[in-house]
């Protein structure tokens, strides 16, 4: 079972060094079996690894210490257990 997708739209996302600044801040969480930035439109996606998952203010936290602006975040696949 796969973890649970996290998109994020984020204000700021130019360039793909915005796009790795990103990447690295949450590959470096070990939480996150990986990320995708579609500068296109502004969209991060993390997937998570299983069983983990990030408070949204968490990740708006993060997003926010690397200079860019949090629009909106939507979990997807969230797998609750009994």
């Amino acid at each position: 079972a796969a973890g649970e997708v996290v998109h994020v739209k984020v204000l700021g996302l130019v360039c793909d060094f915005c796009a790795k600044a990103i990447d690295k801040v949450f590959m470096e969480t070990e939480k996150v079996e990986s990320t995708n930035v579609d500068l296109d439109n502004a969209l991060v996606t993390l997937n998570m690894k299983d069983g983990q998952v990030f408070e949204d203010e968490f990740i708006k936290a993060k997003i926010t210490e690397a200079g860019y602006t949090v629009e909106n975040i939507h979990h997807q696949l969230e797998v609750k257990h009994d």
